[in-house]
């Protein structure tokens, strides 16, 4: 192969156990959605406390930082996820040679209206 990679994020609902002796189990994933570089990264955050919408942010093996939108439709018997990639974002070098995002993680000392992503980079 030609060494590149292509990553694939599965999104799975798991009820949360209430007891210590209590199991989690995945089932089949509730979406799937295709990128064309791995995925070595990727956090949540919540738009706002009462939403069924997320940010999620993902640290990519092109070194591109990409933020999706996330939202929860579970009007339905099964509940879907739409995903839409709102932003996408590459660091380079003093050089100009991107360079790798390892990982990403949300900020919210300033406070949750102030977040900001905080990222590793190789």
């Amino acid at each position: 192969k030609d060494g590149s990679r292509t990553g694939q994020m599965d999104l799975f609902l798991v009820k949360v156990p209430l007891k210590e002796d209590d199991s989690m189990k995945f089932a089949k994933p509730f979406a799937s959605f295709s990128f064309p570089s791995g995925i070595l990264d990727g956090k949540f955050f919540p738009k706002n406390t009462n939403s069924q919408t997320w940010w999620y942010a993902t640290a990519h093996s092109t070194g591109d930082i990409k933020l999706h939108t996330l939202t929860l439709n579970d009007d339905s018997k099964d509940p879907v996820f739409t995903c839409q990639t709102s932003l996408s974002s590459q660091i380079s070098d003093k050089t100009g040679v991107p360079v790798l995002c390892l990982s990403i993680n949300w900020d919210t000392t300033r406070g949750f209206d102030n977040a900001r992503m905080v990222s590793s980079y190789s």
